[in-house]
C-alpha cells in the first residue's frame, strides 16, 4: 500500500560479516587472534590509521597456533603511484614480515597525515593452502599521497592461521579504526 517500504530477504553466505572493531590510541600492535571457523576469508580494514614516528612502514603478520609468525616465511610485492605519478614499488623474499607500502611511501605522522587499507586474507583454514594476502591502502607521506596495490603470501607454513597483526616498523600507532569481517563459508 501507500508508503509501505520495501523488504529485503537476509543475506546469505558468501557475504561480509563485521565480526570485530579496535579503536586504537598509542599501541604497539593491533592483534586479532581468533579466526573463526564459520568463516572461510577474512578482510581487515584499517581507517584514519596514523604513526607516532614519521616515515616508518606499515607490516602485517599472521598467526598460527597461539603465536604470530616471526620467521622468515613472507614474501610480498607492491607497485602504486604517488600523486606526482612517481612510481613506488617494494618486494622481500623472504622476510619475516607483509610489508604494506613502499619503502621511498612510508606513513607520516603529523595531525593530518593517516592511513586507509583493505586487506583480504585467504583461505585461512586450510591446511594445504599457503596464505594468501591481498591490499589495497593510501597512505600520506611527507607532502604526498601514495596508494600501492600489494600482493602477499605466507610460504613454507600451509598450517591453518588463527589471527593477524599489524604494527609499524618503528614506534607505535597513534591511532586507527581497525575492523575485522569475515566472508562465510554458508
Amino acid at each position: 500500500g501507500a508508503g509501505s517500504q520495501p523488504v529485503f530477504a537476509a543475506a546469505g553466505g558468501g557475504m561480509w560479516e563485521k565480526i570485530s572493531q579496535q579503536t586504537i590510541s598509542n599501541a604497539a600492535t593491533v592483534d586479532f587472534t581468533t579466526f573463526s571457523s564459520d568463516y572461510q576469508d577474512f578482510m581487515l580494514v584499517g581507517s584514519g590509521v596514523r604513526p607516532a614516528t614519521d616515515d616508518v612502514n606499515a607490516d602485517f603478520r599472521l598467526r598460527v597456533a597461539s603465536a604470530f609468525v616471526t620467521a622468515s616465511s613472507y614474501r610480498y610485492g607492491n607497485i602504486g603511484h604517488d600523486s606526482d605519478n612517481n612510481t613506488k614499488t617494494s618486494a622481500a623474499n623472504p622476510t619475516t614480515f607483509i610489508r604494506l607500502n613502499a619503502p621511498d611511501a612510508a606513513c607520516g605522522n603529523a595531525t593530518t597525515e593517516c592511513g586507509y587499507f583493505e586487506m583480504i586474507i585467504g583461505d585461512v583454514h586450510s591446511t594445504s593452502l599457503y596464505k594468501t594476502v591481498m591490499t589495497k591502502s593510501i597512505v600520506r607521506t611527507d607532502n604526498d599521497r601514495a596508494q600501492p596495490t600489494f600482493g602477499g603470501a605466507i610460504m613454507d607454513n600451509a598450517a591453518a592461521c588463527t589471527g593477524c597483526q599489524f604494527f609499524y616498523s618503528s614506534g607505535n600507532i597513534t591511532e586507527g579504526e581497525f575492523t575485522l569481517y569475515g566472508r562465510k563459508i554458508t
